[in-house]
């Protein structure tokens, strides 16, 4: 199982988007997110990928969805938790890995809505997630509780 972190923000009616350069989703757009590293918790591992691929530095603000995928096509399984969170820039400034992102872009709302399967990564799912953040429908952070028992 692989755990997914990642941000959805946005900006005078613009959403914070990355566009992918990995060889799977190639040119797709997405939000900015990546995998949790060993011993990082959530939060610390959505404010990092943020800044990777954007350069900007996040404020998470709540939660807005936890995804559960099994997969089971072209004779492979996979199991992806992916936690998308509410966040707002403080810092920093746009920058990126040309190897993993092609660009990085504040596209408006109704743009990426209307975004299809070949555009949008995971495009029932960013769709789902980006209805919850217009219509309020944010937990608040402390819903998941970051326990560290180092």
């Amino acid at each position: 199982m692989k755990i997914v972190v990642g941000v959805c923000t946005i900006k005078d009616g613009k959403i914070l988007m990355v566009q992918e350069n990995l060889p799977h989703c190639r040119g797709q757009w997405n939000f900015p997110a990546g995998h949790l590293d060993e011993n990082e918790n959530i939060f610390d591992a959505a404010i990092r990928e943020a800044r990777e691929e954007t350069g900007f530095d996040v404020k998470l603000t709540g939660l807005l969805t936890i995804q559960n995928t099994i997969n089971n096509t072209r004779g492979k399984n996979s199991h992806v938790v992916h936690i998308v969170f509410a966040a707002e820039i403080i810092g920093g400034r746009l920058s990126f890995d040309p190897d993993e992102i092609m660009s990085v872009e504040f596209i408006d709302i109704n743009q990426v809505l209307g975004m299809d399967v070949n555009q949008l990564r995971a495009n029932v799912e960013r769709k789902q997630t980006i209805e919850k953040l217009i219509s309020g429908k944010i937990l608040p952070l402390d819903t998941i509780t970051n326990i560290d028992c180092k």
